[in-house]
């Protein structure tokens, strides 16, 4: 969650959507699961985490790694998530643009 801006999680925020952030399996003080643990199996997770308290699709950011989930996530689930909206997954790393409330 470091290399989430909280000015850009708070202006979605104030806009009125509902911000949920979590950690992927066996990172912070989430247990992981027995088995390999893949993008495809994260984004599966997420597509649970999603699936309860959702009425409808969710707008889905994903940052670094997190994009690849989304990715997978939206290919794999695409009634449960709105077009992502990757950020900072590719291949210029650091030197990506951060996100802001306006992009």
């Amino acid at each position: 969650m470091d290399g989430w801006d909280p000015t850009w999680l708070d202006a979605i925020a104030a806009a009125g959507h509902r911000v949920v952030i979590f950690d992927n399996e066996g990172v912070g003080r989430s247990t992981a699961a027995r088995g390999p643990l893949t993008i495809r199996r994260m984004g599966d997770t997420t597509a649970g985490l999603i699936a309860r308290p959702a009425a409808q699709a969710a707008d889905v950011a994903g940052w670094s790694m997190g994009g690849m989930i989304a990715q997978s996530l939206a290919v794999r689930h695409p009634r449960l998530a709105a077009p992502a909206g990757p950020a900072r997954n590719g291949a210029r790393g650091r030197q990506a643009p951060r996100p802001t409330p306006t992009r």
